[in-house]
């Protein structure tokens, strides 16, 4: 048998000695294998969520889009650098899929996060949903990150200040849509 096989062959066999377990065995060969870099379609070391909030967001609104869903983010005045946010997806044809709260601030960065990590879901699909927090770059640029690491990338469409008209329509939808999973 060759010197460099050995270590494979032995990590093998202490493998299979392990106790087995429900998860079954894992073998890990270091340096065999490479974790990836990050979840898909997500820009290398970027989290969404997941940074310190250094700034609080202005209440504002979002709509983007991603994967098959169009989501909604209103942003509400609050106090202290995480102000309170609601997160609205609809399926392509506009039906309400999900929602849930969530937290907006800005990180040192500048990117705005929504940090929605163990949010309660509310609507049809909340018993198969894993809810995402958000990142949005600086263009029209949009990331997400699921309670199960799987990120996302989509496009911001519309970007409503909290002044604007149709800001309270949102903002009070998304309130009683959610109202439930508080």
């Amino acid at each position: 048998m060759r010197g460099s096989s050995l270590p494979i062959v032995i990590a093998l066999l202490l493998a299979c000695a392990a106790p087995a377990s429900a998860e079954g065995v894992v073998i890990r060969i270091p340096g065999l294998f490479l974790p990836p870099a990050g979840p898909s379609g997500l820009p290398a070391g970027l989290e969404p969520g997941r940074a310190t909030g250094a700034e609080p967001v202005a209440p504002c609104a979002w709509r983007f889009t991603w994967d098959n869903y169009v989501s909604v983010i209103v942003v509400s005045d609050g106090t202290g650098t995480a102000r309170p946010a609601w997160v609205l997806t609809f399926d392509q044809a506009g039906n309400y899929v999900v929602g849930y709260r969530a937290r907006a601030f800005r990180s040192a960065d500048g990117l705005v996060h929504i940090d929605a990590r163990n949010a309660i879901d509310a609507g049809p699909l909340k018993d198969e949903w894993s809810p995402d927090s958000f990142a949005f770059g600086p263009g029209d640029e949009v990331y997400s990150l699921d309670d199960h690491n799987r990120g996302h990338a989509g496009e911001v469409q519309l970007r409503l200040d909290g002044d604007h008209a149709e800001y309270q329509g949102l903002l009070s939808l998304a309130q009683a849509l959610i109202r439930g999973a508080i």
